[in-house]
């Protein structure tokens, strides 16, 4: 185990811990894990603290890239970006004053083990070496 999280490949002999298995507790029932373009290796949590600006003890599903953060940041400092940033500010729903606005799509490259995945909407199509997938999330997630 490293402060960089768990090893990804079952068995890798570099000192740590080889995972058991490809589905485990540790992403909250989501499938895969850390490297994977399942939501187990997408989906990850952030906690914001800032007491004079968002209130405490809410919870969010909002989909955000850590491109967002750098929007964050300078909006929440007021200022604008010097030039033009792929990032959006979710500091409107931090802050209760309005909503975030979703990207019409997301897309992840991860060059270990040649991955991809496109999410549009509800859809979520993945690239996992040799395999393809296409889900309806809502169908998926009931």
């Amino acid at each position: 185990m490293s402060d960089n999280g768990a090893t990804l490949l079952p068995g890798a002999d570099d000192g740590t811990t080889p995972i058991i298995g490809r589905w485990f507790d540790g992403t909250q029932g989501n499938r895969g894990f850390k490297g994977d373009v399942y939501d187990g290796g997408l989906r990850v949590p952030a906690i914001a603290h800032w007491p004079a600006r968002i209130a405490g003890s809410r919870t969010s599903q909002l989909q955000l890239d850590l491109t967002d953060v750098h929007a964050t940041v300078l909006a929440a400092a007021g200022l604008t970006p010097p030039t033009a940033i792929d990032g959006r500010s979710f500091l409107p729903p931090l802050v209760g004053s309005g909503p975030f606005t979703p990207r019409p799509f997301q897309v992840w490259y991860l060059p270990e083990g040649n991955q991809a995945a496109v999410l549009e909407g509800n859809w979520k199509a993945t690239w996992r070496r040799d395999s393809t997938t296409l889900c309806d999330l809502c169908v998926l997630c009931g």
